[in-house]
């Protein structure tokens, strides 16, 4: 429950009741939710997440996993644009591995 604290924007642990259920199952299983597909268009969340990640200190890996559709970029002219600066911040660094699905879930 304290690394979920840190990691989870406060919109995301008060919105969602169904969280309330499933968070303590996944801290059981070793899992840290760090975001909803609800939340997949909310830049500024996706930005601040980011950051937590890099500033984490862990002894384990810990991953940060962004799912979505080229498609919905689309909607909206400035979504593409805010992708290219999560990416910009979070790109570089040696201390994060980056991998396609089967290098990272399998």
């Amino acid at each position: 429950p304290e690394m979920i604290n840190k990691i989870l924007p406060d919109v995301i642990k008060n919105s969602f009741t169904y969280l309330q259920k499933v968070l303590p199952v996944l801290v059981y299983m070793g899992i840290y939710l760090i975001a909803t597909i609800l939340m997949a268009k909310d830049f500024d969340a996706l930005m601040k997440m980011g950051e937590k990640f890099i500033e984490m200190q862990c002894d384990r890996p810990q991953i940060f996993y962004i799912w979505g559709h080229s498609y919905e970029m689309d909607y909206k002219p400035d979504y593409w644009v805010r992708m290219e600066e999560f990416c910009e911040m979070i790109s570089g660094r040696e201390d994060i591995f980056y991998g396609t699905n089967k290098e990272v879930l399998l």
